[in-house]
């Protein structure tokens, strides 16, 4: 979430040699090309301008998943150094099931053309029996990395921490939306020190029993999702199992998880 955004004075002061990604012209793009108007600041905004009261703040934000594990904070420090972050992660094992699902299923890649059994066997080996899996250094293709690189959320996190206060992010499961997707709003409006507003009342749950607001998108979701065997799902979740425990004392250590009270997903 980027509130205010006046990226190019702050651009200057950071080097205005650096190379300016996609994401960032678009964030300047959001401030220049689109002024407040009662077509884009939604209806509650609206209506509380045609009322004649004042819109004190903007709030902007952009979502992609390429942020967290891509992008370079220090520049993203430089152009919204007042950002405020909102980080959703899912359980890593379940997240680079579902990803190489969605490859192999939707997106036809020559890299995922294996069965996840195969790749993930190929991807992960242990030095020893009984050793935590590890990845292999040789022979393994760029986007299988990433997609198993992707899951180390502490060494991630430690990059955005030292360009951003902890108490600029938060932390969010989509585990934790699933199950409890209003609570999560209201953390979500508090972080941002937003007015609250009734999700529940323009909510409605489709034929997954999930709360949705418009259109479902997991109701066209139709490639298929065979999972993993037994071993392999095991393999996964011992190769994350120390970078989720070292998550958990980064987010304990600094305060970040958006529902304290919640534990973690394995």
């Amino acid at each position: 979430f980027f509130d205010g955004l006046r990226p190019s004075a702050a651009m200057l002061r950071c080097g205005q040699r650096q190379r300016i990604n996609m994401r960032q012209r678009y964030a300047r793009h959001l401030w220049h090309r689109r002024p407040l108007s009662r077509d884009n600041v939604g209806a509650a905004a609206s209506s509380a301008m045609a009322a004649g009261a004042p819109l004190v703040r903007r709030l902007a934000y952009e979502k992609t998943p390429a942020y967290f594990d891509l992008s370079n904070p220090a520049l993203l420090a430089c152009a919204v150094p007042r950002a405020e972050l909102l980080v959703m992660l899912r359980a890593p094992a379940a997240r680079a099931i579902s990803a190489y699902q969605m490859c192999a299923g939707h997106i036809h890649g020559k890299w995922c053309q294996a069965s996840i059994d195969e790749a993930i066997g190929s991807a992960l080996t242990r030095s020893a029996s009984g050793s935590v899996p590890r990845l292999r250094r040789r022979h393994l293709s760029p986007q299988l990395k990433r997609l198993l690189t992707m899951g180390m959320y502490s060494a991630h996190l430690h990059r955005w921490l030292e360009h951003f206060d902890a108490a600029q992010m938060r932390i969010l499961w989509l585990e934790h939306f699933k199950a409890e997707p209003f609570e999560c709003m209201d953390a979500v409006q508090r972080f941002l020190g937003l007015p609250p507003h009734d999700y529940r009342a323009s909510a409605t749950r489709n034929e997954k029993g999930l709360w949705v607001i418009g259109k479902s998108k997991s109701s066209s979701e139709r490639w298929d999702k065979t999972p993993p065997s037994p071993e392999v799902n095991a393999t996964l979740h011992q190769f994350y199992a120390p970078w989720q425990r070292t998550l958990a004392e980064l987010l304990r250590a600094h305060n970040l998880s958006l529902l304290p009270a919640r534990p973690i997903p394995g």
